[in-house]
């Protein structure tokens, strides 16, 4: 049979070979323990010269999150009495930085951080901190610019999302050159060519970034000109005369 004694009284329930010290301690306990022979009923004891520390470390984890697509992520410590570090995270993520980074971040960076910290005496504090990465807005890229002649008729009305490829949805078209008048609807992101007068248009398509992230544009141009000579394209009037 075994008893475990704190500073000479018996800890409840600590009756067996090996103790746990669970409950808090002073550094001028002592720990005592005895043992009775199953057979001779022989008793035995120890005074074991315990040394206890009090525990002052603790993990304080912070990040800049969210952070933007292709950004740095910046994890920071700060609990203080830390003597080292131990960071983990996604993709493999490891550092024993007090205030780690990881550059040139990726969606799949995104996650839990996990910070163990353990000051001058041994004694360790875990903590973690989440962070969410936002994905770079894409507004796509233009295709090649339109020039339409200002004499002509009957011209197919201009889908501007077809002058556009590998664009998010849900932006938005404004116009950055020219005034097309109700000739450019924004609602619908088309453009009628019929009327306009002679000038260089340019219609911008704008996708709204999701914070931190910046918004992203895309600009496309339609030119409308004169292709041949004015004495040539003008109407003629002919007056008869009697």
């Amino acid at each position: 049979d075994y008893q475990w004694y704190r500073n000479g009284a018996a800890i409840s329930g600590a009756t067996s070979q090996s103790y746990l010290v669970s409950a808090v301690m002073n550094a001028t306990d002592t720990i005592s323990f005895s043992a009775t022979h199953p057979s001779s009923g022989a008793v035995v004891g120890s005074a074991c010269p315990f040394l206890f520390y009090e525990i002052k470390v603790s993990a304080v984890a912070g990040s800049n999150s969210p952070v933007c697509e292709g950004s740095a992520i910046n994890l920071t410590e700060s609990g203080g009495d830390a003597a080292s570090w131990d960071w983990t995270g996604p993709n493999g993520f490891a550092s024993t930085a007090q205030n780690p980074a990881v550059p040139s971040a990726t969606l799949s960076d995104a996650g839990t951080y996990t910070v163990t910290v353990t000051d001058a005496n041994g004694c360790t504090s875990a903590t973690a901190v989440l962070v969410n990465i936002s994905a770079m807005a894409n507004a796509g890229t233009a295709l090649a610019m339109d020039t339409l002649c200002l004499e002509g008729s009957g011209l197919s009305v201009v889908d501007l999302f077809g002058k556009i490829t590998g664009e998010d949805s849900g932006g938005a078209w404004t116009v950055a050159a020219g005034t097309p008048g109700a000739n450019f609807n924004a609602a619908t992101g088309t453009v009628d060519p019929n009327g306009l007068p002679e000038s260089v248009y340019t219609f911008r398509y704008t996708v709204t970034g999701n914070p931190p992230c910046p918004d992203d544009s895309t600009d496309w141009t339609l030119t409308v000109e004169r292709c041949c000579p004015p004495e040539i394209c003008l109407p003629v009037t002919t007056t008869k005369n009697n």
